[in-house]
């Protein structure tokens, strides 16, 4: 077992005798489903549900009703989101959830069994985005870090930076509707006339009372990224030991926020985790895994078949071989990448500068049909289906691989890996630096994985170039 895996089971076991509660148990339909489980909190802060007794396969570990959840239907019938129609401003759904979040958190607003669930929430969300800039430049010659664009010099419509600048300025349209509007959004705000902290214009107006912050977005968007689940099936009796689990993957559309289940940490082994599923229409219900649970065993939730890479940008954490583990490549074809270097884009990361792929380990052989497409010569379609890959395009490829590899080589997290020292994780230090030395061994996993899958695609690339040499050295001999 390794120091990290050591370390990650230590996390796991409960403070003795240190059992906490949580404003979202009062949701549950049934308060007797508290006999179940129970709230620990680790080392460092961390959350996790244990079971409490033996329990069953696929037997009810707790229900909560449907409106206790948080869901795009949800956040399109508010006021905010009726302003945002009225002003004009194009918005998309995620924004609209963030916008919303806020309002429920900071204010008293609409739905209270939502605020309640939100105003649980930790201030700093789990996901890497939000982690301290000195752990976040650890990461620099990385995937992961172009995606945070902690610098702000990329052009990478999809960082960090750039969503959170976008959603301020989608804040400050609205801002100036209203100012445009005054009258109307001051005196005929229904219920909330009479008082001012309630009033939708008074969420924007003045702009430095304003809730809607970087710090505030940040925090909407890093709990949306690592709390999201998807469209919720309506399960069925007659196949329950068969039911799939709903789970999401990572960049899919939010369906709804489900109170409590999100308390659960991530495992791979679908038997070992809960399963959740929407029963008639307005009951949401938590089942145990086919291989049920014994007492004072962590209750776990699937959340997807997710990389290292999605894992740790979406959660904050990874895991040792991961055999979901993949890399991410956005490939441009030749003329894109003209047009690209005609307009001083610095990189191809921009949302419409290519297609984006995820390679797992393997190699060569792991390559998909859309990939090499996208790699491939455009024939002018006088070959039919025929896929034609160029010698230029696979030297093409390793150059983009060789590079990859350089720039993740250099990355700064590697710095007690390459040495060869090992961090020890000890837990008779403050929580906020055990949680820094065990975040440094998350990132020294994912560069490990990602190396792996370069290196293993950087041999093949290179056999493959030799054989192509030697079967034009053949011809020319012929």
């Amino acid at each position: 077992m390794t120091i990290l895996q050591e370390h990650l089971d230590k996390r796991r076991r409960p403070i003795p005798d240190v059992v906490l509660s949580h404003p979202t148990f009062s949701f549950l339909k049934d308060p007797k489903d508290l006999e179940k489980f129970s709230l620990h909190e680790s080392f460092y802060g961390d959350l996790t549900l244990r079971a409490l007794i033996d329990l069953e396969p696929d037997s009810i570990l707790f229900r909560i009703p449907f409106n206790c959840t948080l869901t795009y239907d949800e956040v399109t019938n508010t006021k905010l989101s009726q302003l945002v129609v009225d002003s004009g401003v194009t918005c998309s759904p995620e924004v609209l959830v963030w916008l919303n979040m806020i309002c429920w958190c900071k204010i008293d607003y609409e739905n209270n069994v939502i605020a309640t669930y939100l105003r649980s929430l930790a201030e700093i969300p789990p996901n890497v985005s939000s982690w301290p800039s000195h752990l976040q430049d650890l990461l620099v010659g990385t995937n992961l870090y172009s995606v945070l664009d902690v610098s702000g010099e990329n052009d990478n419509t999809l960082g960090n930076v750039q969503v959170i600048q976008k959603v301020l300025c989608t804040v400050e349209k609205i801002r100036q509707f209203l100012i445009a509007n005054e009258m109307k959004y001051k005196h005929n705000n229904g219920e909330d006339d009479g008082d001012s902290s309630k009033s939708i214009r008074n969420l924007f107006i003045p702009e430095v009372s304003s809730i809607f912050t970087l710090k505030s977005i940040a925090w909407a968007r890093g709990h949306f990224v690592s709390r999201r689940f998807p469209e919720l099936k309506t399960s069925s009796k007659s196949n329950i030991h068969t039911q799939q689990q709903y789970t999401i993957g990572y960049g899919d559309a939010l369906s709804c926020f489900i109170p409590i289940l999100d308390l659960m940490n991530h495992n791979q082994d679908i038997s070992s985790t809960c399963t959740v599923a929407l029963e008639g229409t307005d009951m949401v219900v938590v089942r145990i895994g086919t291989k049920g649970v014994k007492g004072g065993d962590e209750l776990f939730y699937k959340y997807g078949n997710l990389s290292n890479e999605s894992l740790l940008h979406g959660y904050g954490f990874c895991l040792e071989d991961n055999d979901q583990d993949a890399i991410s490549f956005r490939i441009c074809k030749q003329q894109q990448s003209i047009d690209d270097n005609n307009n001083n884009n610095k990189n191809n990361n921009t949302a419409d500068g290519g297609e984006q792929f995820f390679l797992k380990r393997g190699g060569l052989s792991e390559v998909s049909k859309e990939f090499w497409e996208a790699i491939a010569v455009d024939d002018g379609g006088t070959n039919g289906d025929q896929l034609e890959i160029g010698f230029g395009d696979l030297k093409m490829l390793k150059e983009y691989v060789d590079k990859k590899l350089k720039d993740l080589l250099l990355a700064p997290g590697w710095c007690d890996y390459n040495t060869g020292e090992t961090t020890t994780i000890r837990e008779d230090i403050a929580g906020t630096i055990l949680l820094d030395e065990v975040r440094k061994k998350f990132i020294q996993t994912y560069l490990k994985g990602q190396k792996e899958i370069l290196q293993q695609l950087q041999d093949d690339l290179f056999k493959m170039l030799l054989q192509c040499s030697d079967l034009d050295d053949v011809r020319e001999d012929e």
